[in-house]
């Protein structure tokens, strides 16, 4: 395994890590040539750090669209990229709870079967509920187009994707989810 052979900082971030999560495209793909060339068969894309996170849970989070495309392109298994990390959070939620549409795009179209793409993490928040918070519009369609039951979907104190656009004061957000939204008068455990 190439990870054995390589050194981690204090959270457990490979150097693969380091170079996505700062956006150096050069370097990471300087680093997976230099790991596909030395160790057969390995997927370094795939390794996790002490939280469970990928470079591409690390990328998406800071919004680096280059380095995204270009560890979409080298994963193990499209089913990784909708692998939540230790919190249950997966790269597009990590990427639409940060604002990056883009990258919110680039992983929804990546995905070969969408299906589990919307798996809430702990707090039982989907990608549409951090897009809805944020007034990711587009994604908001987005994810509606592939998932339309979503949009009714309540976290862990009750909120559904409409509440937190709502609370946030996101009206064009509000008029896209209540496309789909039939129940304006859905009440969360704060009686809200």
């Amino acid at each position: 395994q190439p990870q054995e052979n390589n050194s981690r900082d204090i959270e457990g971030n490979f150097p693969l890590h380091i170079a996505a999560k700062n956006g150096h495209l050069s370097i990471c793909e300087l680093l997976i040539s230099w790991i596909e060339k030395t160790f057969a068969n390995a997927f370094p894309t795939d390794v996790t750090n002490n939280y469970g996170s990928t470079p591409l849970h690390l990328a998406a989070k800071k919004g680096h669209l280059s380095v995204c495309q270009f560890l979409v392109g080298k994963v193990g298994s499209p089913e990784n990229i909708k692998e939540g990390n230790d919190m249950g959070i997966t790269p597009l939620s990590f990427a639409a709870s940060n604002g990056h549409s883009a990258v919110c795009h680039l992983i929804i179209e990546s995905m070969l079967d969408k299906r589990g793409i919307n798996n809430g993490n702990n707090w039982r928040r989907t990608p549409l509920h951090f897009a809805a918070q944020n007034s990711l519009v587009s994604v908001c369609q987005k994810l509606m187009e592939f998932f339309p039951e979503e949009v009714k979907h309540r976290d862990i104190t009750g909120n559904t994707p409409f509440h937190l656009a709502a609370r946030s004061g996101h009206l064009e957000t509000c008029e896209t989810l209540i496309e789909k939204f039939d129940d304006l008068n859905a009440i969360n455990d704060n009686g809200h």
